[in-house]
């Protein structure tokens, strides 16, 4: 029951959108700004160094439900059509703003070019330098 459970709320949380290529969707940029929050510490609930499907479990809940939350704007324990629809367009309006680097109300390839670099940037190893040979 907890993982049928588990799993409706993270589909409420991972559906919103479709992704533009070589960009991530808002519910994957905010599980990644969660993760990123969340840290060990934090998720290890009975502090033994690690965390255990029960642990895991209760934090992807905790977000689902404070997601949902955001989501149903009127806070009647329901999300309707025009609810989900409003919170995937903020979402949208948000993404695009953040992919239109030059704020012109355009998306062009200049644009994803900045991206890309900024993906590959990320992914680069620091160069150590050798000690030079006596």
């Amino acid at each position: 029951m907890k993982r049928m459970i588990l799993a409706a709320a993270l589909s409420v949380m991972f559906a919103p959108l479709a992704s533009a290529e070589g960009t991530d969707t808002p519910a994957v940029q905010a599980v990644k700004k969660h993760s990123s929050h969340m840290g060990m510490k934090q998720a290890d609930l009975n502090e033994d160094g690690k965390i255990d499907i029960d642990e895991f479990t209760q934090k992807a809940l905790n977000r689902a439900e404070n997601t949902f939350t955001e989501i149903d704007k009127d806070g009647d324990g329901v999300i309707t059509k025009d609810e989900y629809r409003e919170f995937s367009l903020e979402k949208s309006k948000a993404m695009f703003k953040r992919m239109d680097r030059n704020g012109d109300g355009f998306l062009t390839s200049e644009d994803a070019q900045h991206r890309k670099f900024k993906k590959k940037s990320h992914k680069a190893k620091p160069q150590t330098q050798e000690a030079p040979a006596e």
